[in-house]
C-alpha cells in the first residue's frame, strides 16, 4: 500500500516499511524516480527474511548497489534477517557502499541476550565478506559525541544526522555482550554460531481513554541493546525523516535539542522507537517533533506492540497526526474507529500484508 505523492515527477524521497514481523526493516529510496538510490535499515526477524528478500529481488539487478546498510542494534527482530541477507548477498548481486553496525570491537574502543550472539555472527560475516564497515566513521564506532555538533554524513546525497547512540550506551552494552558470549564458552569479538529462538504470539484488548493513556506514568526503557540503537535523521530535498530504531527517548530528545529549529521543523515523519513501546515514546519526544506522520513497524507478536499509551501520546500532542501501521492487527485496529478519529482529530492508515510505502 502506498500513501502520498511526490511533488516533482523526477525526484523522490520514499520510505517502505517492509513486512518485518515484530521487528524493523525499512527501505529508503531517494533521488531520480527512474533510477533511485537506496538505503536499507535492518531486515527484521529471521522469519521475515523471505518477505524482505522478495522486496530486494524486485529491484532491478543493475540497481542493487546500496548507498548504506544500517544494522541499528543486536536485537533479533532487527538483526535476524540481516544474517541470511549477507549469506545470499553475492547471489542476489547486492552490494553496500558502507555498513553501519557497532560490533564488539566498537564497544571497547574506550576504556535481548540472544542478540549478542547474532552480533558476533554478523561481525564474522562482515569481516569475511570484506564489506566496508563504519567507513563513514573511519571504521570506529557509530556514536554521538557528548558535546559539539552531531555527526553529519553524506550517503549519496542523503544527509544523515546521527542522534543515537551515546558512548555511555555502548559501554553499558559491552558489559552485557561480554557476559553473554563468555557464558556460551566463546570469545567476544571472534564470531559465534548460535541460532535464533522461536517466539510466541500475544494479543490483548480493553477500552480506550486517550487522555488517561497519554498521561499515564512514563518509565523509560533501560534495555542495554535498545540503548545502543543507531538512530538518525535522514534529510533529502528539503524534507527529513527520523528513524528511531529502538533508541531511548531521552537520548533522542536531547539530540533533537542540539539541532537548529529550522532542521527540527523539516522532520516530516518519524518512525516511533521500539515499535511504539510505552517506554520509548514519551510526551517530551513527540512534542519535540514537528512531524505530523508517525510510523509504527510491528505485527504485534511477542511484545504486543504498539502500546496504547504511545499512540495516545502521539494523538494528545495535537496537530492532527497521521499514524501509519505496516500491519493491521488485533492490537492496533482499535485506532481505526471512526468516532475515535473524529473526536481526537487524527488519521490511521494500514499496510497490506505488512508492507506500507510512504512518499515523504
Amino acid at each position: 500500500m502506498r500513501i502520498g505523492a511526490c511533488k516533482k515527477e523526477n525526484d523522490m524521497y520514499r520510505v517502505h516499511m517492509l513486512p518485518a514481523e515484530y521487528g524493523d526493516s525499512l527501505l529508503i529510496e531517494f533521488g531520480s524516480s527512474t533510477k533511485p538510490k537506496r538505503i536499507l535499515i535492518d531486515a527484521g526477524t529471521p522469519g521475515a527474511w523471505p518477505a524482505v528478500k522478495k522486496k530486494l529481488e524486485s529491484i532491478p539487478k543493475s540497481e542493487r548497489a546500496f548507498e548504506l546498510l544500517v544494522v541499528t542494534h543486536i536485537d533479533a527482530d532487527h538483526i535476524g534477517g540481516v544474517l541470511p541477507l549477507f549469506d545470499e548477498a553475492k547471489d542476489l548481486g547486492i552490494t553496500f557502499k558502507d555498513v553501519w553496525f557497532n560490533g564488539y570491537q566498537h564497544l571497547i574502543e574506550d576504556d535481548d541476550l540472544l542478540g549478542a550472539k547474532q552480533g558476533e555472527q554478523l561481525s564474522a560475516r562482515i569481516e569475511s565478506g570484506r564489506y566496508p564497515w563504519n567507513k563513514a566513521f573511519d571504521e570506529h564506532a557509530v556514536v554521538v559525541p557528548d558535546e559539539g555538533d552531531l555527526p553529519e554524513i553524506d550517503a549519496g546525497g542523503m544527509k544523515i544526522t546521527l542522534l543515537s547512540p551515546t558512548r555511555t550506551q555502548l559501554v553499558r552494552l559491552e558489559e552485557e555482550w561480554r557476559k553473554v558470549i563468555e557464558a556460551a564458552g566463546l570469545v567476544p569479538g571472534v564470531g559465534a554460531t548460535l541460532e535464533p529462538e522461536e517466539i510466541d504470539d500475544l494479543l490483548g484488548d480493553d477500552e480506550i481513554d486517550i487522555d488517561q493513556l497519554a498521561e499515564s506514568r512514563f518509565k523509560s526503557d533501560a534495555a542495554k541493546a535498545n540503548g545502543s540503537s543507531i538512530a538518525f535523521v535522514a534529510s533529502y530535498g528539503g524534507h527529513s525523516v527520523l528513524f528511531g530504531a529502538d533508541a531511548f527517548p531521552g537520548v533522542l530528545t536531547s539530540s533533537l535539542a542540539r539541532l537548529s529549529a529550522e532542521d527540527r521543523d523539516k522532520i516530516a515523519m518519524a518512525k516511533l522507537p521500539h515499535h511504539g513501546s510505552r517506554n520509548n515514546t514519551s510526551l517530551d519526544l513527540v512534542k519535540a517533533l514537528a512531524s505530523e506522520r508517525f510510523l509504527v513497524s510491528t505485527n504485534g507478536k511477542r511484545f504486543r506492540h504498539p502500546d496504547r499509551e504511545s499512540v495516545a501520546r502521539v494523538i494528545q500532542r495535537g496537530g492532527k497526526p497521521t499514524i501509519l501501521f505496516n500491519y493491521r492487527t488485533d492490537l492496533n485496529e482499535c485506532w481505526d474507529d471512526r468516532d475515535l478519529k473524529r473526536a481526537h482529530q487524527y488519521k490511521a492508515e494500514f499496510g497490506e500484508s505488512g508492507e506500507l510505502t510512504i512518499d515523504v
